[in-house]
């Protein structure tokens, strides 16, 4: 019986955000703004219609750029993805912790 891989919310969400614009900003203070056309689960992905910020502040244009991982800051993601259901998840489980730590409080004052 094989096990079926974890995936987080957060690669949940970048494999939503495929097919809208995103900014990606890089390690090195780049950013590449884009239609996010193909993500994977370590966070590599490819952008198409690619407009290129360097360090320097020069703008070019790409046809497409395949970005590894490891070398992104952050995303910015479109708005219209802040009601996806990963961030429901999200905002659930952040509920529940803070629920346990508000009786787990209260137990201890009652002591």
């Amino acid at each position: 019986m094989s096990k079926k891989p974890i995936i987080s919310a957060t690669i949940k969400i970048l494999s939503e955000a495929e097919g809208h614009v995103v900014t990606v900003e890089m390690l090195n203070n780049e950013q590449f703004r884009g239609t996010l056309s193909h993500s994977e689960d370590n966070m590599n992905c490819e952008l198409r219609g690619v407009t290129h910020r360097a360090r320097n502040g020069m703008i070019s244009k790409m046809e497409s750029v395949f970005i590894r991982g490891g070398q992104i800051r952050y995303f910015l993601l479109p708005e219209l993805l802040k009601n996806a259901k990963e961030f429901e998840s999200i905002r659930n489980i952040s509920t529940e912790k803070q629920k346990d730590s508000k009786r787990k409080a209260d137990r201890s004052k009652k002591r």
